[in-house]
């Protein structure tokens, strides 16, 4: 490892570690815990098939996920025999798990590569990658450092080795490191506590929040559009709706337009209720989304993806059509 991946990692850790969970809690993990939960980057990349793939694609499963090379010599191959070994030790709960490897060496790791790497220790796990320009802007989301280093004929890469554990909604709710601060036995522990906790959660709520008539209005490269939606509880708890994030923007938040006599005022909301059995309805003139730094332009007929964090429900994706002012 060098000096500046150990630098790197001991930023990491110390941002992480100022979210962790303070005192008491009934789990006590055996990770890096967040809290509160932040929802998990989405993205777009083509796996050992040669298909397109995005992480919501696994929504309602949990996910682990880690980002390595198929010719790294030790660390990589040590994290995916980990893996298999929590995969068996899952036994009839793997089904609800998805174990992902996304490259940090798109130029040697092609789809045919990744698939006869990863067949060497198990044929479900999906490997990912893309174009340098696919997959920066996933490095960065996660906080992933990777650098070239010449040795003899070829190279090597020096790459964050952590594994992050993103629950069925889209939360990304802890981190471990890949160098046997944990056992396979920890991990699993951690892995069935998730996988029960939803569980719990989706008997009691079920299928509670239902999204629709979302829309966008167009907008310039660079600017700024307000999202539109309806969103129903049909659960019997009431929830909140505390954040948003697009990919298209650079940044993404719930505002409220307000009138003072002749002045109107829109000002960010953190928390917006939705009462048990309940709607709200974003529109114009009232709550929205507002997407800023867009990073292309919307015409009428494109579809945003947005991604909803709820306070009891978690990250709920949708897309909202691009309408006509």
């Amino acid at each position: 490892m060098t000096c500046m991946q150990t630098f790197f990692h001991r930023l990491l850790f110390l941002a992480l570690g100022a979210l962790v969970l303070a005192g008491c809690q009934s789990y006590p993990f055996h990770g890096t815990v967040l809290n509160p939960p932040p929802v998990a980057a989405d993205w777009a990349l083509t796996n050992q098939d040669g298909q397109t793939t995005r992480l919501s694609d696994y929504r309602g499963r949990l996910v682990l996920l880690f980002f390595g090379y198929t010719h790294c010599p030790d660390v990589c191959p040590t994290t995916l025999a980990q893996f298999k070994t929590i995969r068996a030790k899952l036994g009839g709960q793997a089904d609800r798990v998805r174990f992902l490897f996304i490259t940090v060496d798109p130029e040697r790791d092609t789809p045919a590569v990744l698939k006869e790497f990863l067949a060497l220790f198990d044929p479900n796990f999906i490997g990912l990658t893309g174009t340098t320009a696919d997959l920066e802007p996933v490095w960065k989301s996660y906080g992933v450092y990777h650098e070239k280093r010449t040795e003899g004929s070829t190279y090597l890469v020096d790459h964050t080795a952590r594994i992050y554990v993103i629950d069925g909604r889209g939360s990304l709710r802890l981190t471990w490191l890949s160098d046997a601060s944990q056992t396979a036995d920890e991990m699993v522990q951690d892995i069935q506590h998730l996988l029960a906790s939803t569980s719990q959660d989706e008997s009691a709520n079920g299928s509670r929040l239902q999204i629709s008539g979302a829309w966008a209005r167009p907008a310039h490269a660079g600017g700024t559009s307000g999202a539109y939606l309806t969103i129903v509880n049909a659960g019997a708890q009431a929830d909140a709706l505390v954040g948003a994030q697009s990919p298209l923007a650079e940044s993404a938040e719930v505002h409220e337009t307000r009138m003072a006599g002749a002045v109107m005022q829109m000002q960010p909301v953190v928390r917006v209720e939705v009462s048990a059995g309940g709607q709200l309805e974003l529109k114009p003139g009232g709550y929205h989304i507002m997407l800023m730094g867009l990073k292309r332009a919307l015409a009428v007929g494109d579809r945003v993806p947005i991604i909803l964090q709820f306070e009891r429900g978690g990250a709920v994706q949708i897309e909202a059509t691009v309408n006509a002012p």
